[in-house]
């Protein structure tokens, strides 16, 4: 079953994706299962045949979750290459399933290397701007009006940066009541939006009001938020100038 899927990855991977998972696959099963005694030793400088392998079984049905998750967790290495160990194992299942090598036992979980955790990173804690910072953080910007209204409208409306960009001058109401997040086209780039929580009407705050009021009583782009040519603005380039302009002041608040 090993040397089967030892087959498909040197067909179906490139050489540096080829190389990752059969390391993957010889730290567990160890270098004879994989390779075999007399394979060329292509996936590192130190010697294979050294490696005999976390798994000491025989039978492919004998591989569990448990025994790769311990595997797995005793690496000396960060969360990403964990999350590259675990999708090499769930692909390998995924691939004994389609060419009937192995008999799934619990029908509404097939993989069984669905139960190991998925070793993504955990998100940092959120910290709260408390009214004297986001004055200060506002102050900072007044500098770059656009840059300054995106920061208000992902304080005091709750939007995500990639919304507070797609917004357009006329999603603000005219009695500046609300805003209407919605998906929509760039028609320059031909890109659509894809808002993670759907169309909404979001209520414009008094502090967004008094931003907003005198921003819109300027002529300005179609974008509400507009780069300085006046196109829509490329989100990560925006944070690059959201970063550099609170850095300036001392401040490492970041859009996200």
């Amino acid at each position: 079953m090993v040397r089967d899927y030892v087959a498909f990855i040197r067909a179906e991977n490139v050489k540096h994706h080829r190389n990752n998972k059969l390391t993957h696959l010889i730290r567990f099963f160890g270098t004879e299962m994989v390779l075999g005694k007399d394979a060329i030793r292509e996936t590192s400088k130190r010697d294979r045949s050294e490696v005999p392998g976390f798994f000491k079984g025989r039978l492919f049905a004998d591989v569990s979750a448990g025994a790769v998750q311990k595997m797995i967790d005793g690496l000396a290495s960060g969360m990403k290459n964990k999350r590259n160990y675990r999708n090499t194992f769930h692909a390998l299942f995924e691939f004994a399933l389609k060419r009937n090598h192995y008999t799934a036992i619990n029908f509404r979980y097939p993989n069984p290397m669905s139960a190991l955790p998925t070793y993504h990173k955990r998100n940092g804690e959120i910290i709260y701007l408390n009214e004297g910072q986001i004055d200060e953080v506002l102050h900072i910007l007044e500098q770059s009006p656009q840059i300054r209204l995106a920061a208000a409208l992902m304080i005091h409306a709750g939007l995500r940066r990639s919304e507070a960009l797609w917004l357009r001058c006329q999603d603000v109401s005219a009695d500046l009541k609300f805003l209407s997040v919605v998906d929509k086209t760039d028609e320059r780039r031909n890109v659509e939006s894809s808002l993670k929580t759907g169309g909404r009407s979001v209520p414009i705050l008094p502090p967004l009001r008094a931003i907003l009021e005198p921003y819109l009583a300027v002529p300005g782009a179609s974008w509400l938020c507009h780069s300085p040519e006046g196109y829509q603005w490329d989100g990560d380039n925006f944070g690059a100038r959201h970063r550099k302009s609170l850095a300036s002041a001392g401040l490492s608040h970041t859009c996200l």
